[in-house]
């Protein structure tokens, strides 16, 4: 009996053996996490305003998504046919509410579409949706309707390319 304790013993001590043998061996690993894509997707910088819905963003061209706003050179006409530089506007209240700062544009499709098309967010705040907002910019189709009720509102309130051009506050005599 003394034997085949012995015997089992010497059994258990040469699995135990060969168990921390296997730990310390080199086995393959799991295979590193993919990549993120090409420019980690997120542009971020300081943009040019091209006109009220694209962007340039450290040399990459951005059109906003969900947005189709009047280009530069537009002309929109005003309750009584004059027409006025609608898109010179929208791209003038892009350019002040940006005020040289920040921001973060997420793609929407293909990173390597030139331009990109991107939501784009100013601390937070989604810009192609203050420009519906605020009358620079038509809800697209592709935004299957998220913007609608904010270009409805703009439009019947006749806020900027809906209404006319705006009108400078009148100063006060002093």
């Amino acid at each position: 009996m003394a034997a085949q304790a012995t015997q089992v013993q010497s059994g258990a001590v040469t699995l135990v053996a060969c168990l921390m043998l296997a730990a310390c061996t080199d086995r393959p690993t799991a295979a590193p996490p993919s990549p993120k894509p090409p420019a980690a997707q997120r542009l971020v910088g300081v943009p040019t305003v091209v006109d009220a819905d694209t962007l340039v963003i450290n040399g990459r061209a951005v059109k906003l998504w969900g947005i189709d706003a009047p280009a530069r050179d537009a002309r929109c006409a005003d309750a009584n046919g004059v027409a006025w530089p609608c898109g010179e506007h929208a791209a003038a209240a892009l350019t002040h509410r940006l005020d040289g700062r920040s921001v973060n544009c997420d793609p929407r499709g293909a990173v390597e579409a030139n331009p990109v098309v991107a939501l784009c967010r100013l601390n937070g705040n989604d810009v192609g949706k203050w420009l519906v907002m605020h009358g620079w910019a038509l809800d697209a189709a592709q935004s299957r309707g998220a913007y609608g009720p904010l270009g409805r509102a703009a439009a019947g309130e006749r806020r900027g390319i809906h209404g006319g051009p705006p009108v400078a506050p009148a100063t006060e005599a002093q």
